[in-house]
């Protein structure tokens, strides 16, 4: 009996892989030298001008982050002046233990309070905090009495003033400042204390 496929497609066969004749020519799309000249050209561009502005964000959030933990130790060692009711110092140090007068603020510092007076720590007086070196940064600080040390009193009061500035050398239009004022209170700045600019480095410590 005759079975026909009425109203219905017609039933395909497999897939077949047609090989070009010999004589046939066979066109590839892609990039031609011009395109892949005027790309790398273009790669290149970004790349130089993007990856100074890379390096500038980094060192710029290095700043930030050395300045707010420098507020951070200043305000720790005016509260702990206030809550223990006695002398606490902050000042520079290169072993983490004791005052070192010829180290600079970016080898580190530590607070203590100061039991005796001296405006140094000996091995009897309580260790607070200790800050290791900051990397590659400088901190030095300017300031009215020392600057190799600040005094909280009691009364959170410093009765001395100064200028910390942190900066990268190689960027020194990033250099950012941390003002303390003799009410023991600091504040961050892009200028000094009488509003002009920040030098990077310097004689003070």
């Amino acid at each position: 009996m005759d079975v026909t496929n009425s109203g219905r497609a017609p039933v395909q066969g497999p897939a077949t892989f047609r090989v070009p004749s010999p004589g046939r020519t066979w066109l590839c799309r892609g990039y031609g030298l011009i395109q892949l000249t005027t790309t790398l050209a273009v790669v290149a561009i970004a790349t130089a001008t993007g990856a100074p502005a890379l390096d500038n964000l980094l060192a710029s959030n290095r700043i930030s982050a050395s300045v707010n933990n420098l507020s951070a130790h200043l305000a720790y060692t005016r509260s702990e002046a206030i809550t223990r009711n006695a002398p606490v110092m902050l000042c520079k140090s290169s072993d983490g233990q004791g005052c070192t007068g010829a180290a600079n603020w970016h080898d580190g510092w530590i607070v203590f309070q100061d039991l005796d007076g001296d405006r140094d720590r000996n091995e009897d007086e309580p260790l607070l905090r200790v800050q290791q070196r900051v990397g590659t940064l400088e901190i030095r600080y300017r300031g009215f009495r020392s600057s190799n040390w600040i005094e909280y009193r009691p009364s959170g009061y410093t009765e001395m003033n100064g200028t910390f500035t942190i900066c990268d050398p190689s960027r020194s239009e990033l250099a950012r400042a941390v003002i303390l004022y003799k009410t023991g209170r600091v504040r961050a700045s892009k200028h000094s204390a009488d509003g002009g600019a920040l030098p990077c480095g310097g004689e003070a410590n």
